[in-house]
């Protein structure tokens, strides 16, 4: 199944339910990148759940933290045009977790982050 067929029927699922994907359903802050503090935008806004902060498994581990057991990450679209002859698109899926499905050391929490991290 291609990123584009996965996305289709995210987005079938929830209006199937009953749900209007693109509207806002969470209250407070949108969905940002815990390491950059960049917040997700297009399509991403649809497939995660609610806003927070996000991270992907490599950025938790070097920030103190770990994946608890049996958490189940997060889908994002990653696209950038191509410069080549024939424009093309790149895209690929990462995957994230929230920060409230980690769990962190006593020298790295989310709520004492370095400074490096607000930056």
């Amino acid at each position: 199944m291609n990123v584009y067929e996965i996305v289709t029927e995210r987005i079938l699922d929830q209006l199937n339910k009953g749900i209007i994907p693109w509207r806002k359903t969470w209250k407070g802050s949108e969905p940002v990148n815990f390491a950059s503090r960049k917040g997700y935008r297009c399509v991403n806004l649809l497939l995660l759940p609610f806003g927070g902060e996000y991270l992907t498994y490599k950025q938790a581990i070097d920030a103190g933290g770990n994946v608890r057991k049996g958490e189940k990450s997060h889908m994002v679209v990653f696209w950038r045009m191509l410069e080549k002859e024939n424009l093309t698109w790149a895209s690929a899926k990462k995957t994230l977790y929230s920060i409230y499905q980690l769990t962190w050391s006593t020298r790295q929490s989310p709520n004492t982050r370095s400074a490096r991290w607000l930056t």
